[in-house]
């Protein structure tokens, strides 16, 4: 994995990119203390790392509470992800963010959790009802009675023992006894590096985290890159106020920077990490780093595609020869011409059913001259017919021509970031060009090597 951007400038741009994610974290992150602005750009530059350092420890280590939550409704609803506590804590247990001397940095996340967050456990642990990842069914509620006596207050040493209960069911062994009661009090939070590459692991290969959205119905559908909520032809007439869910390219940005980092903290701890890391990587390789091959396409077909082309699922091998994959999030297989784009079947009813509703349309329009053309001398009706015949042709010439060439060329922004998402993907997932030109897959399917062009390393 040497070929995975491990370049100092990269890894500044992580860190910089899960400083500019703090608006969007929680309470704990939100209220933290950065210091005074700086007086100039010098001293913000050089202040800089220790600010990304403070953030990284709040995410990984101090904010337990909205990262479960955050989990919580990633599971209920397939949004809000936490990410950026994913990303945090993989910095954090790499170890090579942390100057050795610096007073934050232990081998483990150190937190403490007041007496005045009791309650807000209490609506962590007490609705919790799961099968635990080792087996065994976690029922909070029993554990949350258990632990207070039946009563409305829990003390520190019985809260630390529910948290502890509910950890070790949440993530397994490696986050059993994350939780103690100190001397004041209060509860000690304590996240080994096995915990939190756990705690990565698991969010990371939940069913429900993947390209996809739930909608009203509890049904799901899949997200594309590209830009967001654009008008849908192919849907009329059973939906004509469709629009395309788009966006994932962003997300997959997301994941690639994740990705990098939990490669990072494999690397640096790879008897600790390398089991649970390895895990989470290929859940990510084959379903949220959906974006590989060649360049993007840089026109959205409000017809054809109703999109940018889709995600691609599977493994490196999968993508070469087609197969079909089965996405548990999703429930079904998704078959290999459905992950790309249309079947020809598809395109040829698309186009059918355009040209039925362009019929209609002709047939409305040509009623309703008829009943103007009436009251018109026969001449005129003549002369109204002809020109409403040229009218509704060239309309038809141009639906057809929008139909087959046209769309909208999609922006700069999202291309930008499809195509470093399939750069970075194509150079982590061939790195040998000379490898897949002897592959029968790509003498079956040379426009595979497309890739070769666009990411893959010659070596």
């Amino acid at each position: 994995m040497n070929n995975f951007c491990r370049r100092p400038l990269l890894t500044a741009v992580f860190m910089l990119a899960v400083a500019a994610g703090v608006p969007n974290a929680d309470a704990m992150v939100g209220s933290l203390d950065l210091g005074p602005p700086a007086s100039s750009g010098e001293a913000a530059v050089k202040g800089q790392p220790q600010r990304n350092l403070a953030i990284i420890h709040a995410l990984a280590c101090d904010d337990e509470m909205n990262f479960l939550a955050k989990f919580h409704k990633g599971l209920s609803d397939y949004a809000d992800w936490p990410i950026a506590y994913l990303t945090a804590k993989s910095a954090f247990a790499s170890g090579r963010y942390f100057p050795p001397t610096d007073g934050i940095h232990a081998p483990d996340c150190r937190a403490t959790e007041f007496k005045r967050e009791h309650t807000a456990w209490q609506r962590v642990i007490q609705p919790a009802n799961f099968v635990g990842v080792e087996g065994g069914k976690f029922d909070g509620d029993e554990v949350w009675r258990t632990a207070s006596n039946s009563g409305d207050t829990i003390g520190p040493s019985a809260l630390a023992q529910a948290i502890n209960q509910y950890y070790g069911a949440r993530f397994g062994m490696p986050c059993n006894a994350v939780a103690k009661e100190n001397a004041a009090g209060e509860i000690d939070f304590t996240l080994t590096p096995e915990c939190m590459m756990r705690q990565i692991r698991i969010v990371l290969t939940a069913p429900e985290l993947g390209a996809w959205g739930k909608r009203k119905d509890g049904s799901t559908e899949a997200k594309l890159p590209g830009t967001d909520k654009l008008p849908c032809i192919n849907a009329w007439p059973f939906s004509p106020l469709a629009q395309t869910g788009g966006d994932w390219d962003m997300s997959v940005i997301t994941f690639t920077r994740l990705a990098h980092l939990i490669y990072e903290a494999k690397s640096a701890r790879a008897d600790q990490l390398a089991s649970d890391g390895d895990l989470a990587l290929d859940k990510m390789n084959q379903w949220l780093l959906t974006l590989r091959g060649g360049p993007a396409e840089e026109v959205y077909n409000l017809f054809w595609s109703c999109g940018n082309p889709a995600n691609s699922y599977g493994t490196a091998d999968d993508y070469v020869a087609g197969n079909d994959v089965y996405a548990q999030g999703r429930d079904e297989a998704i078959g290999k011409d459905s992950d790309r784009e249309p079947s020809f079947a598809k395109k040829a009813w698309r186009f059918l059913r355009f040209l039925l509703i362009l019929a209609a349309v002709a047939f409305a329009v040509g009623a309703a001259i008829g009943l103007l053309a009436g009251g018109v001398s026969a001449a005129g009706s003549a002369a109204l017919s002809i020109g409403a015949a040229i009218v509704g042709a060239t309309i038809l010439v141009i639906e057809i021509a929008t139909v087959i060439i046209g769309g909208i060329e999609e922006t700069e922004n999202h291309l930008f970031m499809q195509n470093s998402s399939k750069y970075l993907k194509n150079k982590l997932r061939w790195p040998s060009c000379a490898k897949m030109a002897i592959s029968q897959d790509l003498i079956l399917f040379p426009s595979k090597m497309n890739v070769c062009a666009f990411g893959c390393s010659s070596a």
